[in-house]
């Protein structure tokens, strides 16, 4: 399941860390995931990619029942790709999003106001 969030105040790694997720980088793969645990054990857990573009992030999201296993030649995962965890969980990551202020930029001031203070006009 998808979740676009239309022009954020922060990048999708502050957005996911504050949501409390944490970042992976798969040794095979290369890819950039976030996964937040659903208990104490590894399984089941949140698992999410996001990609960033044009003012906005897309963020795809499903729930990892077990560790991915291999059969031969034949990958296979157990994952939830949608329902009512993962609407909340998309709900609660818009939330945290929403919450989140852009930075403040820093007044610009000429060269005299930073040696004397004061505003320069």
């Amino acid at each position: 399941m998808k979740l676009i969030l239309q022009n954020p105040a922060e990048n999708a790694r502050n957005i996911l860390r504050s949501a409390g997720y944490s970042e992976y980088t798969d040794r095979n793969t290369q890819k950039t995931s976030f996964a937040k645990r659903l208990g104490p054990d590894l399984f089941p857990k949140f698992h999410v990619y996001a990609t960033e573009s044009d003012g906005h992030i897309a963020i795809d999201i499903h729930i990892d029942q077990k560790q991915v296993s291999y059969e031969g030649s034949v990958h296979m995962h157990s994952g939830e790709y949608e329902g009512a965890n993962i609407e909340r969980e998309l709900a609660r990551i818009e939330k945290v999003a929403s919450q989140i202020k852009p930075a403040a930029q820093p007044k610009k001031t000429g060269f005299f106001a930073s040696i004397f203070g004061g505003d320069e006009e």
